[in-house]
């Protein structure tokens, strides 16, 4: 299981096997062409700095040859170079706008983990996802992504998944903040009577840019009323025009769970077209809180979210991450400790 990096200094033309400027490749795209799996757990490291492409993954990982997409901010497998973000971004340079297009397309590539990258995209497309891909067995985690969008409708956004199968997906987006329009994660599936899609979001901030088309969390099945189902816990989902987290469809058998999230400031905090789905120690201040499903018995509608927006580093009286819960917060007890689903 080779591991391989990449570095703003090192060049297309070394072999990638060490951190160094004289053996490290330059770009993303040319290791994701490249690289050459074994078995187990196969690292591309890439070290802080800008890349300025839109890498696809060629290369075929497996179960057994697993592809591990990992930033390295805090450059401790680099030497001589300082921490900093993993910016992949398709800008020609920070005094220009970006064209459309998917940022890092996974296609139909399975068993790949991407963590620690900080990704811009033009979210004014439907071709036009921060992470985008057809196929399952995907991990995303820790990744800032960050969706503009100069259009109306609804188009691409910040991670956005298009499934050929409603079973099995093995989807897993875990502590990302994704600030975008028009959707911050968009995923769709074949209909079907039965099955689960295997698609959990937890721990994420999913934060609207303000745009008159915006969604936290959009889940579609193609066609009918039957569908697969996802797991969302422990989110945050606020400011978004149209809803924090909209589910089409879902069934009796596999109902979609949202549980222990903060929804607030949406238009609507959960949209619902089936009314199996269900709401478990949510917190909702929105317009609406729920539409086509109750809020849930142990749900909360109130105006205190309890959380960190900035005002412990800027009055000086702690060092919160964003949106973390504030001293004293109901939130800090709030919902199920274990974070196992509630039925």
């Amino acid at each position: 299981m080779p591991n391989y990096y990449v570095r703003p200094d090192g060049n297309n033309g070394n072999n990638g096997l060490s951190s160094s400027a004289q053996n490290a490749w330059q770009t993303i795209t040319y290791a994701l062409a490249n690289m050459s799996l074994g078995a187990g757990d196969n690292y591309l490291y890439i070290a802080p700095g800008v890349y300025r492409e839109s890498p696809t993954v060629t290369i075929t990982p497996s179960s057994t040859n697993r592809l591990i997409i990992s930033g390295n901010p805090t450059a401790s497998q680099f030497s001589g170079l300082q921490a900093g973000q993993v910016r992949v971004t398709g800008s020609t340079s920070d005094s220009t706008t970006m064209a459309t297009g998917h940022r890092l397309n996974l296609g139909a590539k399975t068993y790949i983990t991407i963590e620690n990258l900080f990704i811009e995209v033009n979210g004014s497309s439907s071709s036009s996802f921060g992470i985008y891909g057809t196929a399952n067995n995907i991990t995303i985690q820790k990744c800032v992504i960050y969706s503009y969008y100069t259009n109306t409708g609804s188009l691409g956004g910040c991670i956005g998944f298009v499934f050929s199968s409603a079973t099995n997906n093995a989807i897993s987006i875990s502590q990302c903040i994704l600030r975008g329009s028009p959707y911050c994660i968009f995923t769709t599936t074949p209909a079907i009577s039965t099955g689960i899609s295997g698609v959990t979001v937890q721990n994420c901030a999913l934060i609207s840019n303000g745009t008159s088309t915006s969604y936290g969390y959009y889940h579609a099945a193609q066609s009918g009323a039957t569908a697969t189902s996802v797991f969302i816990t422990n989110c945050i989902a606020c400011g978004h025009a149209n809803g924090g987290i909209w589910l089409n469809n879902g069934n009796a058998t596999n109902v979609h769970i949202v549980q222990n999230c903060l929804l607030f400031g949406n238009q609507t905090g959960i949209y619902s077209t089936q009314n199996t789905n269900t709401s478990f120690y949510n917190i909702f201040n929105n317009a609406v809180n729920a539409n086509g499903l109750s809020t849930g018995a142990t749900s909360q509608v109130t105006d205190f979210i309890g959380v960190d927006f900035g005002q412990s580093l800027l009055q000086g009286f702690s060092n919160l991450a964003s949106f973390g819960s504030i001293l004293g917060s109901r939130n800090q007890s709030f919902g199920t400790a274990s974070n196992a689903t509630v039925s």
